[in-house]
């Protein structure tokens, strides 16, 4: 029982980085506990311990490894940047990247290896996200070899800029990015989320606290049926999708910006937020019908300019009151 407490403990204190109070109880329910656990499961594992796939056909995903980072960074942000470094040693020289290689032996997989064109895109968007989280721009200094091979290191920003060069010389003729073998879903958050879609668990088929990668069109024979479940891009992005896109909390190079769009009836919600070392206490009052906008921020009592929180050095608890209209 003991150890039992530990964990709860440390699991409680991990996933209070962010916490929302909402009117809305699948919200409240995937925000605050089963989404982000569903990011650093991911995040853990990668697609190497799924039950859906087994053998050497899976393993570390780059594409999958840095999506799964987005999720995840604001919860063990020195984990992410571990990740991060450890992601970018497997680039090639040229840019590309493995879709998929195995973390003992660092080499790409027998059936999934290349031809994936979109992967080194990925790993701008993860260093992106980490920057914006921890202000940590010290780590586009970090050595890091190409494919594993000492004696190759460069800056990670280098990494970076040979993975926007991969992307844009490698173009179709519409002179638009080739995606190559790796081509893909809109979701809509409402439609997907699984405290939302309970009701019909018996059709699903796969837990109804987490996400699946996929769910069976109409088409199918197995019509509304999911299939991989826990190890997918979709827990890390359906959280984005929450935390950032709907319930408007996002982090930015030069602090937290606030822009919530939500449904008109959803009505006022109160956010919790762990962000570059200080808590953030946010109470954002939504007037029913108004969907998007806002019209002032009060920090501590004085109204700011725009919709940005400021970075206050030493600061370490800010209290926020957000008016939409």
């Amino acid at each position: 029982m003991e150890a039992f407490a530990a964990l709860q403990d440390y699991l409680e204190t991990l996933l209070a980085r962010f916490g929302v109070s909402s009117g809305n109880e699948h919200i409240n329910r995937m925000a605050n506990i089963w989404n982000q656990y569903q990011c650093m499961v991911t995040f853990n594992m990668s697609r190497s311990a799924s039950y859906y796939e087994s053998g050497t056909g899976r393993g570390m995903g780059f594409r999958d490894s840095c999506q799964d980072l987005l999720g995840f960074v604001h919860l063990i942000p020195e984990r992410a940047r571990e990740r991060i470094l450890d992601i970018a040693s497997t680039q090639f020289e040229d840019g590309s990247a493995y879709h998929q290689y195995q973390p003992l032996t660092r080499q790409e997989n027998a059936d999934i290896g290349s031809g994936f064109n979109d992967a080194p895109l990925w790993l701008i968007a993860a260093v992106a996200a980490y920057i914006k989280e921890t202000g940590d721009y010290e780590i586009l200094d970090e050595p890091v070899p190409f494919d594993c091979k000492k004696g190759t290191e460069e800056p990670l920003f280098e990494h970076l800029n040979r993975s926007f060069q991969f992307t844009v010389t490698h173009l179709g003729p519409h002179r638009l990015p080739l995606i190559g073998r790796g081509d893909c879903a809109f979701e809509i958050y409402r439609k997907i989320c699984p405290s939302c879609i309970e009701e019909i668990s018996d059709i699903h088929r796969t837990e109804p606290y987490v996400y699946s990668q996929m769910v069976a069109g109409a088409d199918a024979p197995r019509f509304g049926e999911a299939k991989n479940s826990w190890l997918t891009g979709t827990a890390a992005w359906t959280f984005v999708n929450l935390s950032q896109a709907l319930l408007g909390i996002q982090p930015e190079y030069d602090g937290l910006t606030v822009d919530p769009c939500l449904p008109g009836s959803f009505g006022d919600f109160t956010v919790e937020r762990h962000f570059r070392g200080a808590e953030y206490h946010i109470e954002i009052h939504k007037p029913t019908g108004v969907q998007k906008g806002v019209r002032w921020i009060e920090l501590d009592g004085q109204k700011i300019t725009g919709n940005q929180i400021p970075l206050i050095p030493g600061k370490k608890e800010y209290h926020v009151i957000v008016q939409m209209g």
